[in-house]
């Protein structure tokens, strides 16, 4: 955004909104977000916090991951976004899916309704629509979730999230 000529405006860490964070009206950051969601730039994000060490160490141990994003249904986003994926973690994935900007996972997870499969989610109203069809659904805690008191799931922080997954993860699957 500051490539575009607007900067964040300070103390907005807690917004998840980048019309907010920037001071701009919900259409101009629809429009932002679309051409960096279906930019080659995806394919060059980095990793989250912790996500390399203790995803690789659950895919080393068997686990196989699928992805559900919202980041766009456009062809090169699905493209960009799995080649950016499997480069910084591997061929872990049995699928990424790549829906529509900003849609509700709802419709796509209901695939996995009562498995009881792990749910990461970074977007309070997409690990709702997890919990929802009954996944096992932790949310990660950044800070435009903290005002959310939520007590239908867990929250981890967002500064070292997928370490305590991970702890999550082997006290459901070693007992």
């Amino acid at each position: 955004m500051l490539e575009q000529g607007y900067p964040r405006i300070p103390w907005t860490d807690h917004e998840y909104s980048i019309a907010v964070r920037h001071g701009i009206t919900h259409q101009q950051a629809q429009k932002f977000v679309a051409e960096f969601n279906e930019s080659s730039r995806i394919a060059n994000l980095g990793p989250f916090a912790d996500s390399v060490e203790y995803v690789k160490k659950l895919a080393d141990e068997g686990f196989r991951f699928i992805v559900v994003t919202s980041i766009s249904d456009a062809p090169q986003a699905n493209f960009y976004r799995t080649q950016n994926l499997i480069s910084i973690f591997g061929d872990i994935f049995d699928e990424i899916v790549c829906l529509e900007m900003g849609i509700s996972k709802a419709h796509e997870l209901q695939r996995w309704a009562g498995t009881g499969y792990f749910w990461i989610e970074d977007h309070m109203r997409q690990a709702e629509a997890g919990y929802e069809v009954g996944l096992r659904t932790i949310l990660i805690n950044h800070p435009y979730n903290a005002h959310y008191g939520t007590d239908l799931f867990p929250k981890v922080s967002y500064k070292s999230p997928w370490q305590e997954i991970y702890a999550m993860v082997h006290n459901v699957y070693d007992n």
